[in-house]
């Protein structure tokens, strides 16, 4: 089963195998899928580490 991220990169090829974006617009709406990759991931980071501190 895909992760979001994967079906998000997957509507964003697609778009661009339509015609629907250009090259520029890929490559920006992909460098934001990235972005907010990076913050989900800091975000899973920080929860785990609180967790594993049990709020020390």
């Amino acid at each position: 089963m895909k992760t979001w991220y994967e079906r998000a990169e997957d509507e964003i090829d697609q778009e661009l195998a339509d015609g629907l974006i250009d090259s520029k617009e890929y490559q920006r709406q992909m460098r934001d899928l990235r972005l907010e990759m990076e913050s989900e991931a800091e975000e899973a980071a920080r929860d785990a580490y609180n967790d594993a501190m049990g709020g020390w």
